[in-house]
């Protein structure tokens, strides 16, 4: 080819290569961004699809409103975080009307300070981003800062702060398909998100700190599912009313942390979670605390479940008021100041309340009925009844008598090897207090299972019975006691179960009484030295009884080697399962043994007899605990 033939191919080559990029950029409808600088003197009208504008600076805004958007796909940002400010407070400005039917507007890293709404989106909005914005300083605070303004379908408000007014309100239009996520609603005096007819939403992962009222749901009709999830929000210090929802079913209120101002306002009249005419919704593992109200309130709600919810330090845990099935499992109540649970006697439902923990001191209750109160703290109605000595669990239920109802409780009360010191375990039991029986103390039909550390009894209110109280008690353990260790002909392994001990020694035993140390026996010559966790070996040359009489031992903590160790007993008869443990855990081996002497042989035992010996296998040094 000639050369002056390859320069007229190079060029045309360069000249459709520039006309093909013309074409593809003209395609692709991109355009460069759009600079708004202030002030801000008259309506700024986003009015070009598919652009984005870019505050360039911290502006004043004189307009009634700064920035009008009348067309799809427009983003409105910034250079990094600017603030449009109305400094006149009397004109009432609006920061971003997002006009009717407009879709895809996005909204990021812009301050909006002294407006009457930060931003509105009226009727038709749709595919609306809300992220990393701030209002503050609203003209009126109880006007919004987010105004969605009839029907709105897909907002998302993420990273976003609001503070000093109403956070987001709707009208009574239809809101579909909102997320509200990781947003900070901070002193708030009226609501911080007030959307009507809300459906298929999420709000999520949100902060809500000093606002009057937290999230309020309002739609019209309960009866369908509106299909919103509450969860994984924090409020701290709410006057009134963190989660308010009123005719609307189907949502899901789960994971939140809800603190009301009653540490902080004493007279507080704060509710964690009121629901007014709600059907289908479920209430789990929230914790809710110092509110100087309710925990939560049930009022004309049907279908409501709640699984895992911690009550503590409110005036009321859990009211129930009006007609409605409600069914509340695995409730864990403390301290709360008036009642944990309380029914009201107009309540004509089939209620539930399963595994409701009541703490300090802990205690499990299942009951069923209508008016009643239920709380875990109080004073004892009455003294206790002579022998016994009460482990600090009590329980309290009223109900009205003049109720034609039945009421039962299932009442479970655990207790730990320090709330029964100075009590005999075996003899544990639950007593009740009937105040029309002049609050006199008597037993309940109780089980005791001491390897899972229970007392159990079942309850029927009796006709005539208001209100009763229920304690855990027990005998009390001697100050002394004596224990008969019966020994056969030959060898016998033996422990002393009591301190302090004086015996009485039949001539049958012969005077060496030998300790295992590990390696080898020794001798024990001296009584006084023996000690409370070890066994022994003893020799008798006949049937006869070995006397103790002491201080019981109620527990064991005996220092281990590795290897087999002769141990002791206490002064009850316990079961091994349940009750013998180990520090660290897990170095017991294999199986318990202790000798018999009419067979001449090792026997594996299931329970600790008093003033037996065992062997015990340990993996490695420790200790070795039966309790």
């Amino acid at each position: 080819m000639k050369p002056e033939n390859r320069r007229k191919t190079h060029s045309v080559t360069i000249i459709s290569i520039v006309v093909f990029c013309i074409v593809l950029i003209c395609a692709s409808g991109a355009t460069a961004a759009i600079p708004i600088t202030g002030p801000i003197t008259d309506i700024y009208y986003l009015d070009q699809e598919n652009q984005t504008y870019v505050i360039t600076g911290d502006c004043n805004v004189s307009a009634p409103t700064a920035l009008y958007v009348q067309a799809d796909n427009i983003t409105i940002t910034s250079n990094g975080s600017v603030t449009l400010t109305c400094p006149d407070s009397g004109l009432n400005a609006k920061g971003v009307i997002i006009s009717e039917d407009v879709q895809y507007t996005s909204i990021k890293n812009v301050t909006f300070s002294g407006f009457l709404y930060g931003i509105e989106c009226r009727n038709g909005a749709g595919n609306v981003t809300i992220d990393t914005c701030r209002v503050e300083n609203g003209t009126i605070a109880s006007q919004p800062a987010i105004r969605l303004w009839n029907s709105v379908d897909s907002l998302t408000v993420v990273d976003s702060y609001f503070c000093d007014q109403e956070g987001m309100y709707s009208n009574s239009a239809l809101l579909t398909r909102l997320t509200i996520r990781n947003n900070t609603f901070s002193d708030i005096p009226d609501f911080a998100f007030d959307p009507l007819n809300l459906y298929d939403s999420v709000i999520e992962n949100n902060t809500f700190t000093r606002c009057d009222y937290g999230i309020m749901l309002n739609n019209a009709n309960p009866a369908t599912d509106a299909g919103v999830i509450i969860r994984n929000n924090t409020f701290t210090e709410f006057s009134h009313i963190g989660i308010r929802l009123s005719g609307i079913g189907g949502v899901s209120i789960c994971d939140n942390t809800i603190e009301g101002d009653l540490w902080v306002t004493p007279s507080s009249f704060s509710t964690g979670i009121w629901l007014i005419d709600v059907n289908n919704t479920d209430i789990s593992r929230n914790t809710i605390e110092a509110c100087g109200d309710y925990g939560i309130i049930c009022f004309e709600s049907s279908a409501i479940t709640g699984t895992g919810n911690i009550l503590r330090e409110n005036d009321q845990g859990l009211n129930i008021q009006a007609n409605g099935n409600r069914d509340f499992v695995d409730t864990y109540l403390s301290a709360n100041i008036n009642s944990g649970i309380s029914i009201n006697k107009d309540v004509d439902g089939n209620d539930s309340f399963t595994n409701i923990t009541l703490s300090d001191p802990k205690t499990q209750m299942d009951f069923s009925g209508k008016n009643v109160r239920l709380s875990e703290a109080g004073a004892y109605p009455a003294d206790v009844p002579d022998g016994y000595q009460f482990t600090g669990a009590i329980a309290y239920i009223q109900e009205d008598a003049l109720v034609a109802d039945v009421m039962r409780a299932n009442i479970t009360f655990h207790y730990t090897t320090a709330d029964i010191a100075g009590i005999t375990e075996s003899g544990l039991t639950v007593l009740r207090s009937d105040s029309t029986a002049g609050r006199l103390w008597s037993e309940t039909d109780s089980t005791v299972n001491t390897t899972t550390r229970t007392v159990f009894t079942n309850y029927t209110f009796a006709p005539g019975e208001e209100e009763l109280y229920f304690a855990l008690a027990g005998p009390i353990t001697p100050a002394e006691v004596t224990i008969m260790a019966n020994l056969s002909t030959g060898w016998n392994m033996v422990s002393v179960p009591v301190r302090n001990a004086t015996y009485d020694i039949p001539p049958e035993i012969q005077p060496a009484i030998y300790r295992y140390n590990g390696n080898t026996y020794t001798e024990v010559t001296d009584l006084s030295t023996l000690g409370n966790w070890d066994g022994y070996w003893v020799a008798a040359t006949g049937p006869c009884t070995l006397t103790m009489t002491g201080e019981p031992v109620v527990n064991i903590t005996r220092t281990s080697t590795a290897g087999w160790n002769m141990v002791g007993s206490t002064a009850t008869e316990i079961p091994f399962e349940g009750h013998l443990t180990s520090e660290p855990e897990g170095i017991i081996r294999g199986s318990i043994y202790t000798y018999d002497p009419a067979t001449r042989a090792y026997t594996i035992p299931v329970a600790n007899m008093p003033g037996c010996g065992y062997w015990i296998s340990a993996a490695t040094d420790g200790d070795i605990v039966l309790e």
